[in-house]
């Protein structure tokens, strides 16, 4: 199966109905708001590699996390993502050695401190099961004036292939230079078939673009997307960041997945990212809160690729 990026092409703005709003990056489709107390913000639509600033008001549930012994003076940095006042959700890889009292503080417009890890038991080297839950002992406080507020998990919601969605993170923004970005950037990428990320990434020994064990790449714990064309992906300092995809019913944010690993080269033409797939841990990530985290509602299926596309 063969992928290529398409142009972006100019439409007809559409008009929404009353108590419908254009769906975010595009001016041709509507979505109406729902009742799920999360996966919403006031953001302006700007469009990490190949990215740009988010508006400051986009995403609510973005946590920067600074890792390390505060007195030592360094820091290692990785994302996350609110999923309630007193919960996140990141890449067990990012706190892998860091689970020592105050070794992890959530930055947003209000900062707390990690008062316990849960790393997912299935955890490997090759960042099968990439994904823990932080717990908060003091809660965040969710209200616009402070833009906190949490991202919706999928619910049994498929993401199809070819969805656009979008990655965040204060990760590098030019491969030849890691240094980490002082602003939140955002970047559209395509959701793509988890063929393209085990051709990808499953060469020869010697192979610059070669990832140990990627022929165990698999789409029932993880996703695949990019861009083909390349100049557009997550990098170094992103991992752990959500890659957030609008529910085809609604106008709510879902978490689909949780920046995990690709090749250094970020951004390489045909070298798409891997992410783990959130919606496979759904019922850990119940058991693991305790019933904290309660569905809501079920989205069972996925969309059709013609109503996702953006």
């Amino acid at each position: 199966m063969e992928y290529e990026d398409c142009k972006n092409m100019d439409c007809p703005p559409k008009s929404c109905p009353r108590g419908s709003f254009p769906r975010y990056g595009t001016n041709t489709k509507c979505c109406t708001p729902d009742n799920e107390n999360c996966g919403s913000f006031f953001g302006n639509d700007n469009d990490i590699v190949g990215g740009v600033a988010a508006d400051k008001r986009s995403w609510p549930w973005m946590l920067r996390l600074r890792l390390g012994n505060p007195r030592g003076g360094s820091f290692a940095s990785c994302g996350a993502s609110l999923i309630h006042s007193r919960w996140a959700i990141t890449a067990t890889h990012c706190i892998l050695t860091f689970t020592g009292p105050r070794q992890i503080l959530a930055i947003a417009s209000q900062t707390r401190y990690v008062h316990k890890v849960y790393k997912h038991e299935g955890f490997s080297s090759w960042l099968e099961n990439d994904i823990s839950l932080l717990e908060f002992k003091e809660p965040f406080e969710f209200n616009p004036e402070t833009n906190i507020a949490p991202v919706c998990l999928p619910w049994n919601e498929e993401t199809p292939d070819d969805t656009q969605c979008f990655a965040a993170g204060w990760g590098a923004t030019d491969p030849a230079d890691l240094r980490p970005s002082n602003t939140l950037q955002q970047v559209r990428l395509r959701n793509l078939n988890m063929d393209v990320c085990r051709y990808a990434y499953d060469q020869a020994p010697g192979d610059p673009f070669r990832i140990p064990n990627a022929d165990k790449l698999n789409e029932t714990t993880m996703i695949c997307a990019g861009r083909l064309r390349g100049g557009a992906d997550t990098c170094a300092g992103d991992s752990g960041g959500p890659l957030m995809c609008q529910r085809c019913s609604t106008c709510s944010w879902y978490i689909a997945g949780i920046t995990s690993y690709g090749t250094a080269n970020c951004g390489a033409s045909g070298r798409p990212g891997v992410y783990t797939k959130v919606l496979a841990y759904e019922p850990w990530i119940r058991e693991t809160t305790r019933g904290e985290i309660q569905r809501i509602r079920d989205f069972r299926g996925s969309c059709s690729i013609q109503n996702t596309l953006q």
